[in-house]
């Protein structure tokens, strides 16, 4: 005769733990990738707006450095004309 066996209450509730554990698991890891991706995100923006900002300052820095040696050549000349105009 064949005989069924049922389950036991107790490894039936283990079972249903484990699975709800599964469930939690996996939300849990679909958040930390959202959370990787945005801070990812955030990271690459901010590397950008840094190299950008850094762009920006060197040109500053080189403008400005040729308008001071465009300063010093015109002052320059005119000092020296000034020396031969009055020899």
């Amino acid at each position: 005769m064949l005989e069924f066996r049922r389950r036991r209450p107790a490894a039936d509730a283990v079972t249903a733990w484990g699975r709800a554990m599964d469930l939690q698991l996996s939300r849990s890891c679909g958040t930390c990738r959202h959370a990787v991706g945005g801070l990812t995100s955030v990271a690459a923006n901010l590397l950008s707006h840094r190299i950008q900002i850094k762009g920006q300052r060197l040109q500053y820095e080189r403008n400005r450095r040729q308008m001071l040696y465009r300063d010093f050549i015109e002052e320059a000349s005119k000092v020296l004309y000034r020396r031969t105009a009055a020899r």
